[in-house]
Protein backbone atom coordinates (compact mmCIF):
# COMPACT_ATOMS: atom_id res chain seq x y z
CA UNK A 1 0.00 0.00 0.00
CA UNK A 2 1.32 3.43 -1.16
CA UNK A 3 0.65 6.54 1.37
CA UNK A 4 1.23 9.62 -0.63
CA UNK A 5 1.91 11.45 2.43
CA UNK A 6 4.62 9.25 3.97
CA UNK A 7 5.92 8.92 0.34
CA UNK A 8 6.60 5.03 0.80
CA UNK A 9 5.10 1.63 0.65
CA UNK A 10 3.53 -0.75 3.77
CA UNK A 11 4.50 -3.94 2.83
CA UNK A 12 2.16 -6.97 4.48
CA UNK A 13 2.75 -11.00 3.66
CA UNK A 14 -0.08 -13.28 4.77
CA UNK A 15 1.16 -14.12 8.49
CA UNK A 16 0.03 -10.60 9.14
CA UNK A 17 -3.31 -11.20 7.79
CA UNK A 18 -3.39 -14.47 10.07
CA UNK A 19 -2.83 -12.82 13.32
CA UNK A 20 -5.57 -10.26 12.75
CA UNK A 21 -8.23 -9.96 14.87
CA UNK A 22 -11.63 -8.47 13.48
CA UNK A 23 -11.19 -5.15 14.67
CA UNK A 24 -7.70 -5.43 13.31
CA UNK A 25 -9.05 -6.99 10.03
CA UNK A 26 -11.26 -4.19 10.02
CA UNK A 27 -8.10 -1.43 10.45
CA UNK A 28 -6.22 -3.61 7.59
CA UNK A 29 -9.18 -3.10 5.23
CA UNK A 30 -9.43 0.57 5.90
CA UNK A 31 -5.65 0.56 5.49
CA UNK A 32 -6.48 -0.48 2.17
CA UNK A 33 -8.04 2.08 0.98
CA UNK A 34 -6.62 5.25 2.79
CA UNK A 35 -3.34 6.87 0.57
CA UNK A 36 -2.12 8.67 3.62
CA UNK A 37 -4.38 11.86 2.94
CA UNK A 38 -8.03 10.65 2.29
CA UNK A 39 -10.30 7.55 1.92
CA UNK A 40 -10.55 6.57 -2.08
CA UNK A 41 -13.80 6.12 -1.28
CA UNK A 42 -13.90 6.08 -5.47
CA UNK A 43 -12.51 2.97 -5.88
CA UNK A 44 -15.45 1.12 -3.50
CA UNK A 45 -17.53 1.07 -5.89
CA UNK A 46 -16.24 -0.96 -8.72
CA UNK A 47 -14.55 -3.68 -5.99
CA UNK A 48 -18.18 -4.05 -4.32
CA UNK A 49 -19.44 -4.85 -7.97
CA UNK A 50 -16.22 -6.86 -8.52
CA UNK A 51 -17.11 -8.91 -5.65
CA UNK A 52 -20.64 -9.24 -5.94
CA UNK A 53 -19.81 -10.84 -9.61
CA UNK A 54 -17.71 -12.97 -7.42
CA UNK A 55 -20.54 -14.16 -5.11
CA UNK A 56 -23.02 -15.26 -7.54
CA UNK A 57 -20.66 -17.01 -9.64
CA UNK A 58 -19.65 -18.71 -6.78
CA UNK A 59 -23.31 -19.21 -5.94
CA UNK A 60 -24.05 -21.27 -8.87
CA UNK A 61 -21.16 -23.70 -8.72
CA UNK A 62 -22.31 -26.90 -7.66
CA UNK A 63 -19.80 -29.03 -5.81
CA UNK A 64 -16.46 -26.81 -5.91
CA UNK A 65 -14.67 -25.98 -2.33
CA UNK A 66 -11.94 -23.14 -1.91
CA UNK A 67 -10.46 -24.73 1.28
CA UNK A 68 -7.51 -22.51 1.78
CA UNK A 69 -7.87 -20.61 -1.38
CA UNK A 70 -7.51 -16.12 -1.00
CA UNK A 71 -8.62 -12.80 -2.22
CA UNK A 72 -6.28 -10.85 -4.29
CA UNK A 73 -7.49 -7.25 -4.64
CA UNK A 74 -5.58 -4.87 -6.24
CA UNK A 75 -6.66 -1.46 -7.39
CA UNK A 76 -4.38 1.86 -9.19
CA UNK A 77 -3.36 4.58 -6.79
CA UNK A 78 -2.50 6.94 -9.55
CA UNK A 79 -5.28 9.05 -10.33
CA UNK A 80 -2.93 11.06 -12.55
CA UNK A 81 -2.22 8.66 -14.76
CA UNK A 82 -2.94 9.18 -18.55
CA UNK A 83 -6.91 9.90 -17.76
CA UNK A 84 -8.55 12.98 -16.38
CA UNK A 85 -9.13 13.36 -12.41
CA UNK A 86 -13.64 13.03 -13.92
CA UNK A 87 -12.49 9.91 -15.76
CA UNK A 88 -9.77 8.05 -13.30
CA UNK A 89 -13.01 9.10 -10.77
CA UNK A 90 -15.62 7.02 -13.02
CA UNK A 91 -13.47 4.09 -14.14
CA UNK A 92 -10.74 3.69 -10.91
CA UNK A 93 -8.73 0.14 -12.32
CA UNK A 94 -10.34 -2.54 -9.78
CA UNK A 95 -9.01 -6.42 -10.01
CA UNK A 96 -10.57 -8.97 -7.54
CA UNK A 97 -8.79 -12.43 -8.34
CA UNK A 98 -9.12 -15.47 -6.88
CA UNK A 99 -5.99 -17.14 -6.25
CA UNK A 100 -4.12 -20.14 -4.28
CA UNK A 101 -6.42 -22.96 -5.15
CA UNK A 102 -3.54 -25.97 -4.14
CA UNK A 103 -6.44 -27.51 -1.63
CA UNK A 104 -9.87 -26.71 -4.25
CA UNK A 105 -12.02 -29.41 -4.64
CA UNK A 106 -14.39 -30.04 -7.23
CA UNK A 107 -17.14 -32.40 -8.81
CA UNK A 108 -15.85 -33.42 -11.82
CA UNK A 109 -15.74 -37.36 -12.30
CA UNK A 110 -11.99 -37.06 -13.18
CA UNK A 111 -11.03 -35.23 -10.19
CA UNK A 112 -12.68 -37.36 -8.03
CA UNK A 113 -9.94 -38.50 -5.53
CA UNK A 114 -11.77 -37.01 -2.09
CA UNK A 115 -13.85 -39.71 -0.63
CA UNK A 116 -16.31 -36.89 0.32
CA UNK A 117 -18.37 -35.39 -2.44
CA UNK A 118 -19.83 -32.10 -2.00
CA UNK A 119 -22.66 -30.60 -3.41
CA UNK A 120 -24.29 -26.98 -3.41
CA UNK A 121 -22.30 -23.75 -3.55
CA UNK A 122 -19.17 -22.94 -1.17
CA UNK A 123 -21.53 -21.89 1.51
CA UNK A 124 -18.20 -20.86 3.88
CA UNK A 125 -16.72 -18.65 0.40
CA UNK A 126 -19.82 -16.98 0.02
CA UNK A 127 -19.86 -16.16 3.80
CA UNK A 128 -16.29 -14.54 3.25
CA UNK A 129 -17.35 -12.49 0.23
CA UNK A 130 -20.62 -11.40 1.93
CA UNK A 131 -18.56 -10.07 4.84
CA UNK A 132 -16.33 -8.18 2.20
CA UNK A 133 -19.19 -6.97 0.87
CA UNK A 134 -20.78 -5.97 3.91
CA UNK A 135 -18.20 -4.05 5.04
CA UNK A 136 -17.11 -2.15 2.07
CA UNK A 137 -20.71 -0.89 1.56
CA UNK A 138 -20.62 0.27 5.29
CA UNK A 139 -17.93 1.88 4.94
CA UNK A 140 -18.56 3.89 1.64
CA UNK A 141 -21.80 4.54 3.50
CA UNK A 142 -20.27 5.93 6.39
CA UNK A 143 -20.59 10.29 5.61
CA UNK A 144 -17.64 10.48 8.69
CA UNK A 145 -15.02 8.46 8.55
CA UNK A 146 -12.42 8.29 11.49
CA UNK A 147 -8.52 8.86 10.37
CA UNK A 148 -5.94 5.91 10.45
CA UNK A 149 -3.92 7.84 12.30
CA UNK A 150 -6.59 8.10 15.40
CA UNK A 151 -6.24 3.79 15.77
CA UNK A 152 -7.84 4.04 19.09
CA UNK A 153 -11.25 5.21 18.16
CA UNK A 154 -11.03 2.50 14.88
Amino acid sequence: IYNKKEKCYTYRDKYYGRSLDKDGFVRALKEFVYDGRSYRTDVIPNILSNLRQLRDLINKQNGYRFYSSSLLLLYDGDQTSDMSAAAVAMTPNIFVRMIDFAHTTCPLEEYQTDPVQYTGPDEGYVLGLTSLISFFQTHLDQQHVVPLNARHTI
